[in-house]
């Protein structure tokens, strides 16, 4: 009898409990993104703890708001544009007092009203600053909500005709500059003096029309240049500031097309850039060193329905410890980066439970935790930070402190947690190399696939080994050049007792002409084809060469030539040499037996193959040496690989104008063309290739028909 009372009250505890775990719990799924563009699951680093509706504010309710700032005494204003109101609440969300009426504090009598706000900002002094968009002016109230000045619309020659001023978003910097976003206003943001007249425009999104649209225009009339789409900058859509005073701006206005190509390149232009953190001076100092710039979703896709595309930024909140977080309103996510432009983490969604939205319109930060406004439902999301999310940005701010031991500790703990973060990787080795521990910080950063800072570890751990080996490294490469040269000249000599001419050369004969013949093309493919120097043999052994050349290569690239990037395999190693050749030789023997060349296709074939010895002669030494080399010498591997496709075309255009025996003009024209065949060829292939597998297909569904009806 007590075992079962003993388990009916473990049965009440855990059902007690469990109530609260559900509603702990988070109805999405958190995730980064690697350096390949996948989405990775993560640790939540924020689940929401409770949701407020708008009816639950007061029996007025919340409707259509458009905005909200969290004081620092931890207040939430929100533009409540619905109802003409900014709504005050307490901490918790419980409903403070409202803001819509305002006596004028030198006429008592005249009394201002709010019309349709869409913008809310509250100074660390608990000043109040509001968009009073429906009514085109600008609200100022003091830390007691008293009416301070009602500002209308600035004055200037700078403002085209027919320039409406309706603030949407603002903010004020620690001097009392204001900042607002006007809607439909593509001039930059417009910067106030504290009285409200104008100072100026900052960030102005540069657009310049194509090429083509350039060339266009030239042939167009008066007329047609007027009715043309102007080339003009993308609005913002909202902003924020920082401590430190620096402006951050979003837009959602910015064609997709351009956004995603910006984004999945790497690119670091802030063209097509959906986030701008300005300078005093209106300059774009966002950093964008992450994977990809801070844009939202990297890996999306392009339709017709609304959720296809690019992330649609709308809000930025300022976090703590140098973090922001992005709003996309496309597809309700919240997108939470450092000041060096990596994702720490991405979460929400669409939907209808708690921490999922239709239409988020606002985002802010009340300390560590996350506020989410949703302009559809009505309602305002809290959301606490989970150990995991807690243990990131301790580390970020013991990095802005220098503590790297204490950093390096946190990192590892995250990566207890998560392995597949690999900014934790990247931190870790960062303050790896602050105790300039350089070779292990170097691993690191190759496991969160960083070639920047892998290179700088790389470069000071090269320095440590320079210095324990410098006597042995100039005894080296003495050594490896009286190889060469001896090399050098058994194989001439050889070469030279094997001038005289015979039916039928070894294999051994075969491969060591090609030395001669890389430097002497056109004595050599003479010789190659007449005097019967070179055969299929030894083509083919070169060929075979060319791909193991490039298969070691594969092998033995140092992190920093790969740049993180899948290594090449097998197949694909013989694929780039025998396509190519097979090709060439093909097309450049239709045209030549058609333009009098007297090459056969084994002469073709020989010359070809020979003209790519250069490749494996220089392929792997490269490689060798490009491992000792840092990300800013690299262009010294990528000069010789340049060297050598240069020499293999230029062995080939002797060899062609000898076997053929044409003409310097003649033999430039075949080349061209053999090109253009090649490409021929190739679309040729494809097509085949694609009306082969359709008509398959074909014949399979006419037979599983057949089947199915018998």
């Amino acid at each position: 009898m007590k075992i079962i009372k003993k388990i009916f009250l473990l049965s009440l505890v855990v059902i007690s409990i469990l109530p609260s775990t559900v509603l702990a719990s988070a109805p999405y799924q958190t995730y980064t993104y690697t350096y390949y563009a996948q989405p990775i699951l993560s640790p939540d680093a924020y689940i929401p703890t409770n949701e407020i509706a708008g009816s639950q504010v007061d029996t007025l309710g919340l409707k259509e708001p458009s905005d909200m700032i969290v004081a620092s005494n931890g207040d939430i204003y929100i533009a409540d544009t619905g109802n003409n109101r900014v709504v005050v609440l307490n901490p918790d969300g419980s409903f403070k007092r409202q803001l819509f009426e305002f006596v004028d504090p030198v006429k008592e009598y005249k009394k201002y009203y709010l019309k349709a706000p869409t913008g809310v900002f509250v100074t660390s002094d608990n000043k109040v600053y509001i968009a009073d968009a429906g009514n085109n002016r600008i609200i100022v109230l003091d830390d007691k909500y008293n009416l301070v000045s009602a500002l209308i619309g600035p004055k200037s020659d700078i403002f085209p005709e027919g320039f409406v001023y309706t603030p949407n978003s603002i903010v004020s910097d620690k001097s009392g500059r204001i900042y607002v976003v006007v809607n439909n206003s593509n001039m930059g943001i417009l910067a106030l003096k504290a009285d409200g007249s104008f100072e100026s425009f900052l960030g102005a999104q540069k657009v310049s029309p194509s090429a083509s649209d350039l060339f266009w225009r030239i042939f167009m009339t008066t007329e047609q240049i007027q009715r043309m789409k102007k080339f003009v900058p993308s609005e913002y859509n909202n902003i924020g500031i920082n401590e430190k005073g620096f402006i951050f701006a979003t837009t959602s206005a910015i064609d997709q097309w351009n956004q995603y190509n910006t984004t999945i390149t790497r690119s670091v232009d802030n063209k097509y850039a959906p986030i701008k953190m300005l300078n005093p001076s209106g300059n774009d100092v966002l950093k964008r060193n992450g994977f990809f710039p801070p844009s939202g979703d990297v890996q999306v896709e392009f339709g017709s329905d609304d959720t296809y595309g690019p992330s649609s930024i709308t809000d930025i909140a300022i976090g703590p410890f140098n973090t922001y977080t992005l709003a996309d309103s496309r597809r309700n996510k919240l997108f939470t980066y450092d000041y060096d432009g990596n994702l720490l983490f991405a979460f929400a969604g669409k939907g209808m439970q708690t921490g999922l939205f239709q239409s988020i319109t606002a985002v802010a930060y009340q300390g560590e935790n996350i506020l989410v406004l949703d302009k559809t439902r009505n309602t305002l999301t809290f959301f606490k930070s989970t150990d995991y999310g807690k243990l990131i940005y301790e580390a970020i701010n013991l990095h802005d402190q220098r503590k790297y031991k204490l950093e390096a500790d946190i990192w590892d703990k995250i990566l207890a947690t998560n392995s597949n973060f690999d900014l934790a990787y990247i931190g870790k080795g960062s303050a790896l190399m602050q105790k300039k521990e350089y070779k292990e910080a170097m691993e690191y950063f190759k496991r969160g696939n960083n070639v920047t800072e892998y290179s700088r570890a790389f470069e000071e751990y090269r320095k440590l080994v320079m210095k324990n080996y410098f006597v042995f490294i100039p005894i080296l490469i003495i050594l490896i050049l009286i190889f060469l040269l001896k090399l050098g000249k058994r194989i001439k000599k050889s070469n030279k007792r094997n001038s005289v001419y015979k039916e039928k050369r070894s294999i051994k004969e075969q491969l060591l002409y090609a030395w001669y013949y890389i430097f002497h093309p056109f004595d050599g493919a003479w010789d190659l084809t007449h005097e019967n120097r070179g055969g299929y043999a030894g083509a083919f052994i070169i060929l075979a060469g060319c791909v193991i050349s490039l298969i070691i290569k594969s092998l033995i690239a140092g992190f920093i030539i790969t740049g993180g990037k899948t290594q090449a395999d097998i197949f694909s190693s013989i694929y780039n040499v025998a396509v190519p050749f097979a090709v060439f030789c093909i097309a450049n023997w239709c045209l030549t037996s058609l333009m009098d060349g007297e090459g056969s296709m084994k002469s073709i074939i020989i010359t070809t193959a020979y003209s790519l010895t250069p490749l494996i002669l220089i392929t792997i030494p490269s490689t060798i040496i490009g491992n000792f080399l840092s990300l800013e010498e690299l262009v010294v591997f990528n000069m010789t690989s340049s060297i050598t496709y240069l020499w293999i075309g230029i062995l080939i255009f002797a060899g062609t104008i000898t076997i053929h025996r044409y003409s310097l003009p003649k033999n430039t024209i075949t080349i061209f063309l053999t090109i253009v065949g090649m490409a021929f060829i190739i679309f040729l292939a494809l097509l085949t290739m694609t009306l082969g597998s359709k008509m398959i297909s074909f014949f399979l569904s006419l037979y599983q028909e057949f089947t199915f009806k018998t």
